[in-house]
Protein backbone atom coordinates (compact mmCIF):
# COMPACT_ATOMS: atom_id res chain seq x y z
CA UNK A 1 0.00 0.00 0.00
CA UNK A 2 2.79 1.96 0.96
CA UNK A 3 4.30 2.16 -2.69
CA UNK A 4 0.75 2.96 -4.14
CA UNK A 5 0.49 5.99 -2.26
CA UNK A 6 4.15 7.33 -3.13
CA UNK A 7 3.37 6.21 -7.02
CA UNK A 8 0.52 8.17 -7.02
CA UNK A 9 1.51 11.00 -5.02
CA UNK A 10 4.17 11.54 -7.49
CA UNK A 11 1.56 11.43 -10.12
CA UNK A 12 -0.36 14.49 -8.21
CA UNK A 13 -3.09 12.20 -7.70
CA UNK A 14 -4.69 12.52 -4.20
CA UNK A 15 -4.56 9.57 -1.53
CA UNK A 16 -6.52 8.71 1.34
CA UNK A 17 -7.47 6.65 4.58
CA UNK A 18 -10.90 5.32 5.60
CA UNK A 19 -11.45 5.46 9.21
CA UNK A 20 -15.09 3.29 9.81
CA UNK A 21 -16.58 2.58 13.03
CA UNK A 22 -20.05 0.80 12.76
CA UNK A 23 -22.10 3.15 10.29
CA UNK A 24 -19.79 6.51 10.78
CA UNK A 25 -16.65 7.10 8.89
CA UNK A 26 -14.16 9.68 8.07
CA UNK A 27 -12.12 9.76 5.36
CA UNK A 28 -8.83 11.69 5.04
CA UNK A 29 -7.75 13.32 1.72
CA UNK A 30 -3.92 13.78 1.13
CA UNK A 31 -4.65 16.39 -1.48
CA UNK A 32 -6.31 19.15 -2.72
CA UNK A 33 -9.69 20.53 -1.86
CA UNK A 34 -10.63 19.87 -5.36
CA UNK A 35 -9.70 16.41 -5.10
CA UNK A 36 -11.31 15.90 -1.74
CA UNK A 37 -14.91 17.24 -3.45
CA UNK A 38 -14.33 14.55 -6.02
CA UNK A 39 -13.62 11.82 -3.99
CA UNK A 40 -16.59 13.00 -1.37
CA UNK A 41 -18.97 12.62 -4.87
CA UNK A 42 -17.54 9.24 -5.92
CA UNK A 43 -17.95 7.42 -3.14
CA UNK A 44 -22.13 9.59 -2.67
CA UNK A 45 -22.51 8.18 -5.92
CA UNK A 46 -21.38 4.63 -4.89
CA UNK A 47 -23.24 4.67 -1.92
CA UNK A 48 -26.83 5.59 -4.36
CA UNK A 49 -25.91 3.12 -7.28
CA UNK A 50 -24.74 0.24 -4.89
CA UNK A 51 -26.11 0.14 -1.53
CA UNK A 52 -29.07 2.44 -2.11
CA UNK A 53 -27.93 5.04 0.43
CA UNK A 54 -27.64 9.00 0.47
CA UNK A 55 -24.71 10.67 2.60
CA UNK A 56 -26.36 12.97 5.37
CA UNK A 57 -25.87 16.39 3.91
CA UNK A 58 -26.03 17.48 7.80
CA UNK A 59 -22.77 15.29 8.32
CA UNK A 60 -20.63 15.11 5.56
CA UNK A 61 -18.21 18.17 4.87
CA UNK A 62 -14.59 18.83 3.30
CA UNK A 63 -12.58 20.25 5.63
CA UNK A 64 -8.87 20.71 6.53
CA UNK A 65 -7.18 18.96 9.12
CA UNK A 66 -6.10 22.20 10.72
CA UNK A 67 -9.56 22.86 11.51
CA UNK A 68 -10.34 20.09 12.92
CA UNK A 69 -13.78 18.07 13.05
CA UNK A 70 -15.72 15.73 15.50
CA UNK A 71 -16.05 11.96 15.07
CA UNK A 72 -17.55 9.70 17.27
CA UNK A 73 -17.88 12.23 20.26
CA UNK A 74 -14.12 13.28 19.67
CA UNK A 75 -12.35 16.40 18.46
CA UNK A 76 -9.66 15.48 15.62
CA UNK A 77 -7.36 17.93 14.72
CA UNK A 78 -3.11 17.98 14.34
CA UNK A 79 -0.55 18.64 16.68
CA UNK A 80 2.80 19.64 16.45
CA UNK A 81 4.80 17.33 18.31
CA UNK A 82 8.90 17.32 17.84
CA UNK A 83 8.83 19.07 14.82
CA UNK A 84 6.24 16.89 13.11
CA UNK A 85 2.82 17.33 12.72
CA UNK A 86 0.39 14.71 13.53
CA UNK A 87 -3.13 14.19 13.26
CA UNK A 88 -4.40 13.01 17.22
CA UNK A 89 -8.26 12.92 18.62
CA UNK A 90 -9.01 15.21 22.12
CA UNK A 91 -12.12 14.19 24.28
Amino acid sequence: MRARRQYLRKKGEATYRLVRYADDFVILVKGTREQAEAIKEEIAAFLREHLRMELSMEKTSVTHVSEGFDFLGHRVQTRRVNGKETIYPSA
